[in-house]
């Protein structure tokens, strides 16, 4: 079987299971050292495939489609923003969504060299915050978690990408509520914001904690807006920016929150892929 014949077949058997068939690249270039790219793979698709490559990549491919598990579950990372970061059994995968948001903060890094201490608040595996280290290394950075698992996750993404940042392990209203000093020019946040009475697809429920995704401390998915809001002076310095991604329906919420909160602070948002408003900027800087 050729390498071209490989992905035939699993193009067709994702496809088939109402999956993203592009998965079946991105499982071949994870097994074979040979092809890590669609370049590389254009130039060898004519190639005979191993045996071992062969049976590994079926049954992963088995596993996509009939269990119903993302690429994250199978191998134990994934890639965001074409970087790899591992994401442990328990902890919420990140989704390709949330690039948007860390591209608009690399934005505000980029243009503002003023910007040197950064939040990433809800951080799960790290990867938002890990990301804007990467590619900013002078930059002092904090992950918040309040959940033990992911705070090691982040760990271990930090060691993997000798990035030193700082890591604390509490619930983000206990914090807020006895941080009296530190504040920050920037802050990240991706909070739970799905509200309770959603019904959430059983693949949702079924890969991520269901803590990552439903806001249960308020009726319309917003009280980690609103909490951050309710603190805003006392958390950024006097030039800042906060990016966060919200649900799908929440834009004109959000408009109504800021409007009763009588924030006068300049906000903004940003569609996704889809078109779907998915991130709210709130910013001093001009």
């Amino acid at each position: 079987m050729t390498y071209e014949q490989l992905i035939a077949y699993g193009y067709k058997r994702l496809n088939d299971s109402n999956l993203d068939p592009n998965l079946a690249y991105k499982t071949l270039f994870t097994m074979d050292f040979h092809i890590n790219d669609y370049d590389q793979y254009m130039k060898l698709r004519n190639n005979d495939v191993s045996e071992q490559i062969i049976a590994k990549f079926q049954q992963t491919i088995e596993a996509f489609s009939i269990n119903n598990q993302p690429f994250a579950r199978v191998f134990g990372f994934d890639y965001f923003l074409k970087t790899k970061f591992f994401v442990l059994p328990s902890v919420f995968i990140f989704r390709s969504e949330t690039e948007l948001l860390v591209q608009e903060a690399l934005t505000y890094l980029t243009k503002y060299n003023s910007i040197k201490k950064v939040a990433d608040f809800c951080a799960g595996t790290g990867a938002v915050g890990l990301s804007l280290k990467k590619a900013h290394p002078d930059i002092d950075l904090t992950c918040l978690e309040y959940d033990h698992t992911a705070t090691e996750n982040i760990k271990l993404n930090a060691l993997y990408h000798n990035l030193n940042i700082n890591l604390i392990h509490t619930d983000l209203k206990q914090y807020l509520k006895q941080n009296k000093t530190t504040k920050y020019d920037l802050i990240v946040c991706n909070p739970p914001y799905i509200t309770q009475s959603y019904q959430l697809e059983e693949s949702l429920t079924k890969n991520d904690p269901i803590q990552a995704l439903v806001d249960f401390d308020s009726e319309n998915g917003l009280s980690f807006y609103e909490l951050i809001i309710d603190h805003i002076d006392q958390i950024v310095n006097p030039d800042f920016v906060i990016i966060f991604e919200i649900g799908f329906d929440q834009k004109p919420l959000l408009i109504q929150l800021l409007k009763q909160k009588n924030v006068s602070y300049y906000y903004y948002f940003i569609k996704d892929y889809n078109n779907i408003d998915r991130i709210l900027v709130l910013t001093n800087l001009k």
